[in-house]
């Protein structure tokens, strides 16, 4: 059943406004002590003189270390042996939150490095956090993204001056406290893939509260799907937990990526370290109100893209994009060893060619802990969420990449590169616009950059 929400949706927007949220630094930090500094080499020394002599005679004083007091080893000895026991008991008494699977990808193939990106500008810095997803209005021109505070914003670009400002902002619930922390997401949502549809509506996919539709004229917001609903028909199924991008088939009905019926948005690290089929292709009839199954055990399926009939998927646990046709109802690889892992699928302005958001690129190494599901589960024992970013962001390098790929034929045409990410990083998506400009988001970022084709 479509359900009309009649909320004030519609909230004036100050540019003025910024997100307080935590950096990469790591969660927690350890009080600086010297446990070392009793009689030994860190004390402050005293000069040498008669009456010092005399009064450490008088007390019965020696210049040797007291006995009794551990010496600097075994303090050392005793942290090591703490911590190894610590992590021993954690091992074996704590149940992992995943259950890791080990497996291979092929070396990712060499990419000729280029600095195209770092000529992007820079527009909205401070303004939006988290801007996954970016669609363009075909008949005015402005941008709607999806921010991790739960907002889908309307935004206007200005061309000559690479400016930008929001006109408009709706929230897809009444919940307050919105500031795009772990807490916050399954109360206040977390809009992700956005797509006009052809009778010119907004679709909006939330990870958490399900698929919407925005009449933008109207201001009018439809609920289509609804977080935590069933699959219709099938008993066995699990409901959907993560959906992730959309698009619409010509027949017109909405096919939906489910990136996990396991873990939500915000356990995204979970999926990817456990490496299991958790995920979907969802098709939804709105005509017959039904909500099925096309594909099932796919790897952290992400962005759609619908091209000739046919559906472009990224299947980012694998590195690679698949090709499904509904009319056979058969499914084939269609790209397979990228160069990193991809995010949204949009098609170019001429579309003959898709443009690949890689936010991550992939190395040689990767394959040393994929080899290693006992380690996965151990580390996702130990750290929080939270420090589980930060460690692994240790060991990923900051990388912008867009990729343009042929829409028919596995080819890469061009890419689109900041190797250093100094100026552009973590790309999840990437759009042509009217104008000429490759529009880019990012899941992370708190701007959008642009660049002229």
């Amino acid at each position: 059943m479509v359900t009309r929400v009649s909320l004030s949706l519609y909230l004036p927007v100050d540019l003025s406004f910024s997100y307080t949220f935590l950096s990469h630094a790591p969660p927690f930090s350890l009080p600086h002590f010297n446990p070392f500094n009793q009689m030994g080499e860190d004390s402050p020394k005293k000069e040498k003189g008669v009456k010092s002599s005399k009064k450490k005679e008088e007390k019965g004083v020696t210049d040797s270390p007291q006995k009794g007091l551990p010496s600097k080893w075994q303090y050392l000895g005793a942290i090591i042996v703490s911590v190894i026991t610590a992590v021993f008991l954690t091992h074996l008494i704590a149940a992992s939150p995943i259950r890791a699977v080990e497996f291979i990808l092929d070396d990712p193939p060499v990419l000729e490095k280029n600095l195209r990106l770092t000529q992007s500008s820079i527009i909205l810095e401070n303004a939006v956090y988290g801007p996954e997803s970016i669609a363009e209005d075909p008949k005015t021109g402005r941008l709607y993204a999806g921010l991790k505070t739960g907002l889908v914003c309307e935004i206007e670009l200005n061309k000559v001056t690479n400016e930008g400002r929001i006109l408009r902002a709706v929230r897809l619930t009444n919940a307050s406290d919105c500031d795009g922390s772990y807490k916050s997401f399954p109360k206040c949502g977390r809009p992700l893939g956005i797509r006009f549809s052809p009778s010119g509506s907004l679709l909006v996919v939330d990870a958490y509260l399900g698929l919407f539709e925005i009449d933008l004229v109207k201001e009018k917001v439809l609920i289509l799907i609804r977080g935590g609903r069933h699959i219709d028909d099938s008993f066995s199924s699990t409901p959907i937990r993560f959906l992730n991008d959309v698009d619409v088939l010509p027949d017109g009905r909405i096919v939906i990526t489910e990136s996990s019926s396991r873990y939500d948005d915000r356990d995204f690290m979970y999926e990817m370290l456990e490496h299991r089929p958790n995920g979907r292709l969802l098709v939804f009839d709105r005509k017959r109100d039904t909500l099925r199954e096309m594909i099932a055990g796919l790897y952290t399926p992400n962005g759609i893209v619908v091209h000739r009939g046919k559906i472009l998927l990224a299947e980012m646990g694998t590195a690679r994009i698949l090709k499904f046709s509904p009319s056979a109802n058969s499914v084939s690889v269609f790209m397979d060893n990228l160069p990193g892992f991809p995010d949204n699928l949009r098609k170019s302005r001429d579309g003959r060619s898709i443009w690949v958001g890689v936010p991550v690129m992939r190395s040689k190494e990767d394959n040393w802990i994929n080899q290693r599901p006992d380690l996965r589960e151990l580390i996702s024992k130990l750290f929080s969420l939270q420090a589980l970013e930060w460690i692994l962001s240790l060991f990923t390098p900051s990388y912008g990449c867009v990729l343009q790929i042929d829409a028919d034929y596995p080819t890469i045409i061009s890419s689109w590169q900041d190797p250093t990410g100094s100026k552009v990083a973590g790309i999840s998506c990437a759009i042509e616009t009217e104008d000429g400009h490759l529009v880019m988001g990012s899941n992370d970022n708190y701007y959008i950059a642009r660049i002229p084709l």
